[in-house]
Formats: structure tokens, C-alpha cells, sequence
């Protein structure tokens, strides 16, 4: 009986265990949309501000474009995985 208590056990944590690591996958794919929010933002802003001359706001575009095109593969990657990763729990 204890043993197969055991075994009942083992599996809730194996499950627990994936639960959170399909989190921590979906927490990333956050953390990366959040940042790339963040930079949008940022050049909403200096579009606003006088301040910022035409190759300032090029050069932040620039940097936008070519970190979405990693920082979207990895969200999706991560995103898809922590999907899988759940629905499999």
C-alpha cells in the first residue's frame, strides 16, 4: 500500500514539476513581448520629442526591427513549448 502511495505521490510531483516548467517557458515568451512593448513605447516616445533628431529614431527603428526578428522566434518558441508543455500535464 505505502509504496503504491509512493508511486501516487512521485507522479503528482513529476506532474507539478512540468506544470511549472510549461510556466516558466510562457513567463519568457512574456517577458520578451513585454520588452519589445517596452521599446515601442520608447520610440512612440521620442517621435513625440523634438529632441530626438531623424537618425536617433532611425537608429532605434533599426534596432527594433532587427532584435523583433529573433526576440518573435524565441516568444513563439517559448510560447508554443509552454503551451505543449501544460496541455501535456
Amino acid at each position: 500500500m505505502s509504496s503504491s502511495i509512493n508511486r501516487e505521490r512521485i507522479v503528482e510531483e513529476m506532474f507539478a514539476g512540468l506544470e511549472e516548467s510549461g510556466r516558466w517557458f510562457l513567463d519568457k515568451a512574456d517577458s520578451i513581448t513585454q520588452a519589445v512593448l517596452q521599446k515601442t513605447s520608447e520610440i512612440r516616445a521620442a517621435l513625440d520629442d523634438e529632441s530626438f533628431t531623424e537618425e536617433q529614431i532611425t537608429e532605434m527603428m533599426q534596432s527594433l526591427q532587427e532584435g523583433m526578428t529573433l526576440n518573435y522566434d524565441n516568444a513563439r518558441d517559448f510560447r508554443s513549448f509552454g503551451l505543449q508543455v501544460m496541455g501535456d500535464v
